[in-house]
């Protein structure tokens, strides 16, 4: 069942990608503007992080929770943006850390992390990504530093389709990493 529902999830996420394409080519097609004239830029992606010291079925292994990502950034110039991401895990999971007394087990409930970041772009499709702020969940909240990358795709004068690589260091508790696929709106 749990094959099941990752692939009613897939399918999903395609549908989703591909309304969104539809609607940027329809929506780029009545613009005129050229994407350099937008100072800013929201986005949305679909995601799974990705977490070593997760525990299923009371072992310690690989686990892989679903995720909304999203995110605002102001272009400072060409190369450079700052702005604020957020990362969604929609699911409950437990995690093994480790304190000075051993190894705890930690339950999470649909924990938000906020990020400030800072992005430069070395070539014009690549966003590299550092930065830090605080994963917040009900029980106990985090500090974290988030390092990634993001190439995107231009669809259209105001869309991007973007794909986000991050690791999050959560200190004092666990790390992950994510992998997001989704659109970017510029404007």
């Amino acid at each position: 069942s749990y094959l099941f529902l990752n692939m009613k999830h897939l399918n999903a996420f395609w549908l989703t990608v591909f309304g969104l394409f539809l609607f940027s080519q329809i929506a780029g097609a009545q613009e005129a503007e050229p994407v350099q004239d937008h100072k800013h830029a929201l986005s949305i992606l679909l995601a799974h992080d990705h977490i070593s010291q997760g525990i299923r079925d009371g072992e310690r292994s690989w686990i892989t929770v679903p995720s909304f990502m999203f995110a605002y950034n102001y272009l400072i110039s060409e190369k450079w943006a700052v702005g604020l991401a957020g990362d969604l895990i929609i699911e409950q999971f437990a995690v093994e850390t480790e304190s000075g007394e051993g190894t705890e087990l930690l339950e999470r409930s649909y924990p938000l992390a906020l990020v400030a970041l800072g992005t430069y772009k070395p070539i014009e499709n690549l966003g590299v990504l550092i930065g830090g702020g605080l994963e917040y969940e009900k029980e106990e909240s985090f500090a974290l530093i988030r390092f990634g990358v993001e190439p995107n795709l231009e669809i259209s004068h105001r869309f991007e389709l973007i794909l986000n690589l991050s690791y999050d260091i959560k200190i004092d508790a666990y790390d992950n990493w994510n992998l997001g696929f989704g659109v970017a709106y510029a404007f």
